[in-house]
């Protein structure tokens, strides 16, 4: 992995020889944890249980994730492997790995683990990457018994009580069922269906042996066998190879001249977002509906719309009745933009407080290193 730690595949390589990569099994089968795949926060599942993964994978972006990290002291001895554009677990993973690239003439290049759909995918990446010949799949379900709502991991932020006590209806909201070679009827989401699908092939073209702890699930295939207490293999050198992996230098290709010209950048291009609407939000009437009609045509193009629909408690209905409705008055649709403008305002101003922390904090490394 790039980033972060250094390449830990080259290192892992060289320390591993000819001894084969089977010795890092339990470390390499740890991302995510050994918790339900489907819940984004499954570390705190095993954390409550005693257990300490040697390694953790994210690749969700959301700013939803951050809460899977609250109340977790720092973790000295998990390795959060995340990709570059994800949450990083803040004070709780000072031990990271990146993956993923974003503006590689700004960060430089990393290595790309191939996900898709969910983070099960990316964990299984993760393992093929380090060249583990087996894995040990743990609630890797990606469905429910419940027709109409997915399961999660006790003790986990979304866990809920399933029941199956409702009529099949073949219709949203139902989830979609799936039929188990084994005759069991699950249920899940389409997303899921075809995650499980893109997994059951990626790990059929690996030639991995794949391990499978329960029968209550749809990722099944070729390579996937299915075992509730498989035999784990003691390797005492494994502990001492992570030892090493702890101790690995920080590295970064980053060129920080032209990371700081960008927070620049990117601060002038939401003060001049912001600064206008002061001033539009002074005009009235018809002169407010066709100047901020224009406004918001420009806006649109820009991608801010789509950013604030996703921003706090934004009403995208609401919006869309207000100003798009067919039997919308004038007054409707102007409440309507002072409404999406007012969001708008307050997201750019929020981004420049975000931006001008991370102004200082670049300036602060930058001083620090020289």
């Amino acid at each position: 992995m790039g980033g972060g730690n250094g390449d830990l595949r080259c290192f892992l390589t060289k320390t591993i020889n000819n001894r084969g990569p089977s010795c890092l099994g339990r470390a390499a089968l740890a991302p995510k944890g050994l918790g339900d795949s489907k819940e984004p926060f499954s570390h705190k599942v095993l954390l409550a249980a005693g257990i300490e993964p040697h390694f953790v994978v994210i690749n969700d972006s959301s700013l939803a994730t951050g809460k899977g990290f609250e109340g977790v002291p720092p973790l000295e001895r998990t390795v959060l492997t995340g990709h570059c554009m994800s949450y990083l677990g803040g004070k709780a993973t000072p031990k990271r790995f990146l993956f993923g690239s974003f503006m590689p003439e700004m960060y430089g290049t990393r290595p790309f683990l191939r996900m898709y759909g969910s983070v099960i995918s990316t964990a299984f990446s993760f393992a093929r990457y380090m060249g583990c010949t087996k894995c040990i799949l743990a609630g890797a379900q990606l469905c429910s018994i419940d027709l109409y709502m997915l399961g999660y991991a006790k003790g986990s932020v979304y866990e809920n009580e399933l029941g199956n006590n409702r009529d099949l209806i073949h219709r949203y909201p139902q989830l979609y069922p799936v039929e188990t070679p084994w005759g069991q009827k699950l249920f899940t989401s389409l997303n899921f269906r075809d995650s499980a699908l893109w997994l059951a092939e990626e790990i059929r073209l690996s030639e991995i042996e794949v391990v499978n702890l329960t029968h209550d699930t749809i990722l099944f295939g070729p390579n996937i066998r299915f075992e509730e207490n498989p035999e784990l293999p003691e390797d005492p050198e494994v502990e001492s190879i992570f030892e090493t992996v702890l101790a690995m230098e920080p590295r970064t290709d980053a060129d920080m001249g032209q990371i700081m010209q960008y927070v620049q950048n990117e601060m002038r291009t939401w003060t001049n977002t912001a600064e206008p609407l002061g001033v539009l939000s002074n005009m009235r009437a018809e002169e407010y509906l066709r100047v901020g009609t224009d406004v918001l045509n420009q806006l649109d193009k820009g991608n801010v719309s789509y950013l604030v629909q996703r921003f706090e408690d934004f009403d995208n209905a609401r919006f869309h009745e207000g100003f798009l409705g067919e039997k919308s008055s004038d007054d409707e649709r102007e409440e309507a933009l002072r409404y999406y403008f007012d969001y708008v305002e307050r997201m750019a101003r929020h981004f420049l407080e975000v931006l001008a922390d991370q102004h200082r904090r670049l300036r602060e490394l930058v001083q620090g290193t020289n």
